[in-house]
């Protein structure tokens, strides 16, 4: 399996936590999209389509008469939502296999186009932004959602042994070539690109222990921390007792967590 196209890879661990984290955040996809107006016969861009869970979702917005193309950077990914577009019978959706750079969208193409956590992890921004915004026709709407300061995550009571992890998460992302709170800059972007800001409004969540939410950034952190050691930013040690402390703090009735604070933005093409 490709390990370069996805920060954690594409292996099945990897894969079962993309479809746990899309039941997470679904609803907030689903208010996006109703905000953005995506209808039944549009023709929707799912950028960054991954195994195609929200691509799914968006075809059935988008129904018989409308189509979903999803693009994605990892083979493995696009041809897993090829086979469950296959063996579920859906007819409405083409998976496509690119990286940003290389993909050709056309001209004036799609009426809506959809991205969630894309910008952060990729160096050519401003292309992409001007590709998408070249695809859409007159009208056309481009949503996205995206990390504006990972910092705020945090969990309650603070613990050192978590702390450890969430500051070497936050120096592996200043190790990357990309911008991982490119919420900041994204309006300014999208207006260079021509496409008019209709909706810019914060998006993040509190969660209790015993919430799906609450598991999202804690099996991110067990599965990235393999990663965290490769880069020299955690020991074995410090990721035994952050093991060991969890549990700990998951015991506390008055335990919660703030997820890190995005950005969910519309614009149009005029």
């Amino acid at each position: 399996m490709s390990k370069e196209a996805y920060i954690l890879g594409t292996h099945n661990e990897e894969l079962d936590r993309l479809g746990f984290q899309h039941r997470v955040w679904a609803d907030a996809a689903h208010a996006l999209w109703h905000k953005a107006n995506f209808r039944g016969g549009q023709h929707i861009l799912d950028l960054g389509c991954g195994p195609g869970f929200a691509s799914f979702d968006l075809a059935g917005i988008a129904g018989h008469h409308g189509l979903v193309t999803g693009v994605d950077r990892s083979a493995e990914y696009i041809e897993y939502a090829q086979q469950k577009s296959e063996a579920s019978g859906v007819q409405n959706t083409r998976f496509m296999h690119s990286d940003f750079a290389g993909m050709e969208l056309g001209k004036e193409q799609f009426d809506a186009a959809y991205a969630r956590w894309v910008f952060s992890w990729i160096t050519d921004v401003d292309e992409t932004i001007v590709k998408v915004a070249a695809s859409l026709k007159p009208g056309g709407v481009f949503a996205v959602q995206e990390y504006l300061q990972w910092g705020t995550f945090q969990m309650v009571p603070e613990h050192p042994d978590v702390r450890v992890m969430i500051e070497a998460c936050r120096e592996s992302w200043r190790m990357m070539d990309s911008e991982i709170d490119i919420g900041r800059t994204l309006t300014e972007r999208f207006e260079k690109a021509g496409l008019s800001i209709s909706h810019v409004a914060p998006l993040e969540r509190t969660a209790r222990v015993d919430s799906l939410t609450w598991q999202w950034p804690t099996g991110f952190l067990r599965i990235y921390a393999v990663q965290l050691m490769a880069l020299g930013l955690i020991t074995q040690g410090q990721l035994e007792r952050y093991l060991e402390v969890l549990p700990e703090i998951e015991g506390q009735n008055s335990a919660f967590l703030v997820t890190p604070l995005m950005v969910e933005i519309i614009g149009i093409k005029q």
